[in-house]
């Protein structure tokens, strides 16, 4: 009980600093931009019968995690759009995971290697490599996966030494909560019976079972984000090489080189967790073949591991040297990209599990060569050679811990931050770039210094289009900036190699629409604002760019209709009303206009 309670109020006050960090990345996705998270409880239900995202965007290749998105919704019905509680509750479930982690690990081993899962708890707390999943609220997905999981295998261990069914039940139930918290869990399928046939192995039939049940809530996992997908009209699509370059890979051995040296990379984090960036895509990590030795000596290092967790496995039988390596190769097999390439190329959240085969590695090292103690209480840490070895690597990792904490301060520090470390990324210079133009450019009011974060704005996307000439958003960011710029020709071949690149994205298209508009090409307008509400009826600036193309065209009474459509998606646009009160002005209906410039009047104060 003391060692737990060491390690929740070490792994808390290490992540405290966050409590203060606001919004990051997609948190604006999951929670404040969320449209049913933001009904709160009232949006439950549909959070629970839709795909993850559906309540920000209807996107192709969706998934099924609604767990933590029921969470958001209470939250927000308590607290509204603040960060703090989503950040609190991310630091006490990690509290919480690393709690539970330790545990299972002492119950795996019978109380005979305390001191050493301890060790291996306080190093996953500390190593730097999980700041992604704390201080990113979205994260909380996995720490609830996390969690469940590893409650799950606790009450399964519970149910082996005891036999009753209710620990089985309850166990099943939390395999499944980590399940609809995120998919990661599904290599458990493989872990569990690893764990019930050949460490904890009292009774093979309670092993079965155990391990039927794991299938079982699988196969029910499945069948319900298959029925929720297929009930939303989901349609899957090939991954594009802006969410994973191996998308793009120009062979199949370059594709496979790359994917290994990858897995050369999650290994080098666990040792060496430096540098730390939110975003692997282009050209984080460029192409390479099997000409680099990198790649090759990820072949050995696996390679290595594998043969000895199977050679000590059949010498040792619950050797925990060989449960650590098959943890770690297992886990982040599910994000190899060999079954199937996945969401992203490489992010540090996907070695969240997987490290923990590493942790405990490494603490049974130095409990084999440096503690080399048979006292497996509190008494075996007080060894001033064991704090000699751990103080410095505890150091280490939580300093680098708390700084990369203060730089999830927000998605403009992080970016700006991550680009430092990784000037060669596609995306970073693609956010940054974006974060000139639109937050910085915007709130600046002094007209020199406008232009001056325009032009660093617009320095920072073509960096980024040099990198991936393909990247659509980009093309779509500096044909606004070109906008700003008043250099239409500019903006509308980016405009146009973007629609060609990703036809029927809205924005670029509302991004055309007032590019003709101020072209005084009134006809072409028209029919790209009604393109773009016919992409997206709910995209209440596509009425509002009607509504005024039809004001210029002299139609009046079309121009009023699209107005008040915009109005009744985004009635506190005070623009709207302005533009509405216009052209009542020019029919003569003065009530009208001045009823509408009223409203806008107060919109504005």
């Amino acid at each position: 009980m003391v060692m737990a309670i060491m390690l929740f109020a070490f792994s808390f006050l290490l992540y405290a600093n966050t409590l203060k960090n606001g919004f990051a990345l997609d948190d604006m996705e999951v929670i404040t931009h969320n449209g049913y998270v933001t009904k709160g409880i009232s949006g439950i239900p549909e959070i629970l019968s839709t795909p993850h995202l559906r309540g920000f965007i209807i996107s192709p290749n969706e998934t099924y995690r609604p767990l933590s998105l029921v969470f958001f919704a209470v939250e927000y019905q308590i607290w509204g759009a603040s960060p703090i509680p989503g950040h609190f509750f991310n630091v006490l479930f990690f509290g919480f995971c690393v709690v539970l982690l330790f545990i299972f690990l002492d119950n795996l081993f019978n109380h005979n290697k305390t001191i050493a899962v301890f060790i291996a708890a306080l190093l996953f707390a500390a190593h730097p490599v999980h700041t992604e999943v704390v201080d990113n609220i979205k994260s909380f997905d996995e720490l609830l996966c996390f969690f469940f999981a590893f409650l799950a295998l606790n009450l399964f261990i519970k149910y082996m030494r005891e036999g009753k069914s209710w620990f089985l039940i309850s166990a099943g139930a939390m395999m499944f909560l980590s399940l609809i918290s995120k998919e990661t869990v599904i290599s458990f399928i493989f872990i569990v019976p690893v764990v019930f046939f050949i460490y904890q192995n009292e009774s093979k039939k309670r092993a079965i079972a155990i391990s039927a049940a794991t299938l079982l809530s699988a196969i029910l996992f499945l069948a319900v984000r298959a029925l929720v997908l297929k009930l939303n009209h989901n349609t899957t699509s090939e991954l594009n090489v802006i969410q994973n370059a191996l998308a793009g890979a120009p062979d199949k051995l370059t594709k496979v080189a790359t994917a290994l040296l990858v897995l050369g990379f999650y290994f080098k984090l666990m040792f060496v967790p430096y540098p730390l960036i939110s975003d692997y895509t282009m050209n984080s990590i460029p192409y390479t073949h099997f000409t680099d030795f990198r790649v090759w000596l990820t072949i050995v290092v696996y390679g290595l591991m594998a043969g000895t967790a199977f050679y000590r496995l059949r010498k040792f039988q619950k050797d925990p040297w060989a449960f650590g390596i098959l943890f770690f190769i297992v886990t982040i097999a599910l994000f190899s990209n060999f079954f199937f390439l996945i969401g992203s190329e490489m992010s540090e959240r996907f070695t969240f599990f997987a490290s923990e085969g590493i942790c405990l590695l490494v603490a049974l090292a130095l409990d084999k060569w440096v503690i080399r103690s048979q006292v497996f209480n509190m008494k075996g840490l007080v060894k001033i050679k064991v704090w000699a070895v751990l103080i410095p690597v505890l150091f280490v990792f939580s300093s680098i811990t708390l700084g990369r904490n203060e730089e999830w301060k927000d998605s403009d520090v992080l970016h700006e931050c991550d680009l430092k470390k990784a000037p060669q990324n596609s995306h970073l210079n693609f956010c940054v770039g974006t974060e000139y133009i639109s937050s910085k450019y915007e709130s600046e009011t002094d007209p020199i210094a406008k232009q001056k974060l325009l032009n660093t704005g617009i320095g920072y996307l073509k960096k980024s289009l040099e990198i991936d000439p393909f990247y659509w958003s980009a093309h779509t960011e500096i044909g606004n900036a070109f906008f700003l710029n008043h250099q239409y020709d500019s903006a509308e071949i980016h405009d146009k190699i973007a629609l060609k690149l990703n036809p029927g994205d809205i924005y670029t298209m509302n991004n055309m629409a007032g590019l003709y508009f101020v072209k005084k090409n009134f006809g072409s307008a028209l029919t790209m604002s009604k393109e773009i509400i016919k992409q997206n009826p709910a995209f209440g600036k596509g009425y509002s760019n009607a509504g005024l193309c039809y004001f210029n065209l002299r139609k009046f009474d079309s121009g009023i209709y699209y107005l008040k459509m915009a109005i009744s998606i985004d009635p506190d646009f005070a623009g709207q009303y302005e533009n509405l009160a216009l052209i009542y002005k020019q029919t003569g209906q003065m009530d009208s206009a001045r009823k509408y410039e009223a409203i806008a009047k107060m919109i504005k104060h």
